[in-house]
């Protein structure tokens, strides 16, 4: 089935996109310039999602910086910044090995979510 384009006029767009231009950014040495905006693990070790998302930011001169808010069901709003965040992520990661069950276990966990009409999905 064939479905029409969608064109959005930029004068109605509330936010402007990350990617406005994307057929200009989109050359051959996209991969190569993306890659120098990230740092990588140190020493060479290679490419870590935790370290460009929140390590790299809690050493950095975002460590204070607001990260994560959290609102809750009944108006509490914790603030984290980026040092909170990798303090809290490391505690939770030396959690098994305190428990004496060695490195990389497999671990899962559930949390409930709660829905901004206010009703609750039950698993």
């Amino acid at each position: 089935m064939a479905y029409a384009t969608i064109v959005k006029s930029p004068a109605a767009w509330r936010v402007r996109p990350n990617l406005r231009y994307y057929e200009r950014g989109r050359t051959p040495d996209f991969w190569e310039r993306a890659r120098e905006e990230l740092d990588g693990l140190p020493g060479g070790k290679g490419l870590n999602i935790a370290h460009e998302t929140l390590v790299r930011h809690a050493e950095g001169e975002l460590a204070g910086q607001l990260a994560l808010r959290w609102l809750g069901r009944h108006g509490e709003v914790l603030d984290f910044s980026y040092a909170d965040l990798d303090k809290l992520t490391n505690r939770l990661a030396n959690v098994p090995q305190s428990l004496g069950l060695g490195k990389r276990p497999s671990a899962r966990s559930r949390c409930r979510r709660a829905w901004r009409s206010g009703r609750r999905r039950r698993f």
